[in-house]
């Protein structure tokens, strides 16, 4: 069953059509700021990816396992410093954004339950690797929790074994098939020296075809010469009765059959059996002159006949059964002449046959079958339910997937898909989904994109699944288990080798920088202050073996324990320090943002609140049924769209404020509430416009921000159509839009 994550939402198509309008120059300034404020802004990106570059090169281990000619790793921060490259051949040095120097965090994430994968892969917890500001982590945290949660992170809660859905049984192993074995064994073992009896035969042709003098084995008793007198007298009786019989006037037919029953069986081991349940005393081809059965020979004991355990294609499992073939006979008897008759007619041309093609056809397996909340198994439409159904071979399940192709994540979401998540979303705003095990907090982004990105993979770019063995990857339990191991040695050995690199260790690291201020990096003579090259460590207390592994981040660098290269502390399953640690954070003063920027994330905020509640009324509700409470019994549409004043917002379903009193305080409602709310909107991104546009900017593709960041102003809708017109060159106006 393919289940899909999200819905189809663009943005609205802006189309473009040529103009004949004079007096329009060519090119104007307004293109050619826009031109260059796109190269300004990819000069800023390139000198934070320079920052992470070096620092990527000083934690990766030289590769000496390459034969062939090698040349020593550039340093990037060469270029910028004095006498560097970009002095040199005359290039402007671009600063990096002043955000690039803020306190970020590198966070481990861990699935509560486990994830339902493809054929061949056992179900484990599935962890997620991520960047976001210090401040933001724990609204992070809740972002993965709820209804905005990234994609990937929306596949996997989709997959998950929830404790209501049917969850994966064990298969056990038989190693012995009977107790016998177990005693065979334990008897061997005991007896010394003791080999197995082996047997051996050939397996030629030659050596088991009978040859001319092959008698049957008896009971030792000599053929005597009255046995041979017998034979000849009843030889010579039939050859007299057979020349006197007249066969002249007889007329027989032989028909032929494909599956003919044979006169005799010969079993494996070597007894015959004759169809009808006679069993003869010798087979037709195995009588000789010399025949071992006399007179005096014992009697035979009653046949029973072997069952082998392979099965084998004989002549008689050719044959029809009796009722089979009456019923065959009964048919044709009952249609009479009327299939001949079209035979007859379809061979000489006079009938001609068409079949209808209908798009009503009723498949062969239905699935995705809901009843009483709960999905059906497939089934046949006549009511049937096969024993494999087409989507789960064995003991597999079908994983739910995606479509990897642009805009995927968009495409509408199946009814089943809908229904499991109107179930566990509520249930993860108070037990979350995603818990944080294990998050580091470093002074600049550089650093922190640096430490997931070799956190993602061994020390030379193996996966983590590939450095486990089969054999561990077949167990539930321990696959999971290594997994987590993996992850945490690799960032603990990632995060051990930068604090010592930041205190000097190998030379450190060359052009460090931690604030506008330093252009030309940090001074190299000069140690790091201890404010600015701390870690925070910070462990989940839900994770079992927690203690062990703070103590080894204690262990894992000497010297004075004020100036500790670690700060070490618990958190929540929200990702929130434990109340009752003493922990002091330096990084608050490490924030340089001005109090502008701080403005403007509080307006935001307020504005993705106001839109969120407009899209929900527009998508829900054909008339609008928002209502506006206002002060002072202010219930203008000015008093509403003014940002000075404070108002509050109530969806269709929330009730009124305990403290709202009719005496005091207005009301509006309907399309008028609606309008004045979108002008308040306008108000407050033309208030804050600046600002707003330096916070956008400030953003990077490789870190996760908090919903209000979000640049989509709307949730995506599931019955929207999209028009997508096309340009000269096969270029479409999606191409250059934003995935949602």
């Amino acid at each position: 069953m393919l289940r899909r994550c999200s819905t189809l939402h663009l943005i609205p198509v802006r189309r473009y059509y040529a103009s004949s309008a004079p007096g329009k120059p060519l090119i104007d300034s307004s293109t050619i700021s826009r031109l260059q404020q796109a190269k300004s802004l990819k000069r800023i990106h390139k000198a934070e990816r320079d920052e992470r570059i070096g620092r990527t090169s000083a934690l990766t281990s030289v590769r000496t396992y390459t034969g062939g000619f090698a040349r020593p790793t550039a340093l990037r921060a060469s270029s910028w410093t004095a006498g560097g490259a970009n002095s040199s051949s005359g290039k402007n040095d671009a600063q990096p954004s002043p955000f690039t120097h803020e306190p970020h965090t590198v966070f481990l994430l861990e699935s509560r339950h486990d994830v339902r994968y493809g054929v061949g892969k056992v179900d484990h917890v599935e962890h997620i690797v991520g960047v976001c500001r210090a401040e933001d982590f724990e609204e992070v945290v809740n972002l993965y929790n709820s209804k905005y949660a990234p994609f990937s992170s929306f596949q996997a809660m989709d997959n998950a074994r929830w404790p209501w859905v049917s969850q994966q049984k064990a298969r056990s192993v038989k190693w012995y098939n009977a107790k016998q074995e177990l005693q065979e064994v334990s008897l061997d073992s005991s007896i010394p020296n003791s080999f197995p009896e082996v047997i051996v035969s050939s397996n030629s042709a030659s050596a088991r075809a009978p040859q001319d003098s092959w008698v049957r084995p008896g009971d030792s008793i000599a053929a005597t010469e009255k046995d041979v007198e017998r034979k000849g007298v009843q030889t010579n009786a039939v050859k007299h009765r057979v020349s006197e019989e007249n066969l002249d006037n007889i007329i027989i037919e032989l028909k032929s059959r494909q599956g003919k029953v044979p006169f005799e069986v010969e079993l494996d081991d070597g007894t015959v059996e004759h169809p009808s349940g006679f069993v003869p005393p010798t087979a037709a081809d195995k009588f000789s002159d010399h025949s071992s059965v006399g007179s005096n020979a014992p009697p035979a004991a009653p046949y029973q006949p072997r069952r082998s355990s392979v099965t084998e294609d004989t002549h008689s499992d050719a044959v029809p059964g009796i009722s089979q073939w009456q019923a065959i006979k009964a048919r044709e008897a009952e249609q009479g002449q009327l299939m001949p008759h079209l035979t007859e007619g379809i061979l000489s041309g006079g009938v001609t046959a068409a079949m209808k093609h209908r798009d009503e056809k009723i498949p062969t397996e239905v699935y995705g079958v809901n009843e009483g909340g709960e999905v059906q198994p497939m089934q046949h439409p006549s009511g049937f339910i096969p024993p494999t159904p087409k989507m789960a071979r064995g003991e597999h399940e079908a994983r739910t997937a995606t479509v990897s192709a642009r805009h995927a994540q968009h495409l509408p979401v199946p009814n089943d898909v809908k229904e499991l998540r109107s179930q566990y979303l509520p249930k993860i705003k108070n037990e979350p989904f995603w818990r944080p095990l294990l998050s580091f907090t470093v002074s600049t982004r550089p650093l922190a994109n640096t430490i997931a990105r070799l956190s993602r993979g061994q020390s030379k770019g193996v996966s983590f699944d590939a450095s486990i063995a089969e054999v561990d990857k077949k167990s539930k339990t321990s696959y999971g288990a290594s997994m987590r191991d993996l992850r945490l040695k690799r960032m603990q050995s990632l995060v051990v080798d930068l604090s010592k690199a930041l205190a000097g260790d190998r030379g450190g690291l060359v052009g460090m920088r931690f604030s506008k201020a330093e252009s030309e990096g940090n001074d190299a003579a000069a140690p790091i202050p201890w404010e600015k090259r701390v870690i925070g460590v910070s462990v989940g207390d839900w994770y079992p073996h927690a203690e062990e592994l703070k103590q080894a981040f204690r262990d894992a660098a000497g010297g004075n324990q004020d100036q500790h290269p670690f700060i070490v502390y618990d958190m929540n399953e929200w990702g929130k320090p434990v109340e009752g640690q003493d922990v002091k954070l330096p990084w608050s003063g490490m924030v340089h943002v001005t109090p502008e920027i701080q403005e403007a994330k509080k307006v935001l905020r307020s504005i993705r609140e106001l839109e969120h509640a407009l899209d929900v009324d527009t998508r829900e509700h054909s008339t609008s049924s928002l209502r506006v409470i206002t002060p002072s019994l202010q219930t203008t549409p000015d008093a509403v769209s003014n940002p000075d004043v404070s108002v509050v917002v109530l969806l269709p379903e929330d009730p009124l404020p305990s403290n709202f009193d009719p005496k005091v305080n207005g009301i509006l409602e309907g399309p008028i509430a609606r309008d004045a709310l979108k002008a308040r909107v306008e108000r407050l991104y033309a208030s804050q416009g600046d600002a707003i546009a330096e916070l956008f900017a400030s953003r990077s593709k490789q870190v996760t921000y908090p919903y209000f960041w979000a640049e989509e102003v709307s949730v995506p809708r599931d019955e929207e159509n999209i028009v997508v017109e096309e340009h000269d060159g096969g270029r479409t106006d999606t191409d250059g839009q934003k995935q949602q």
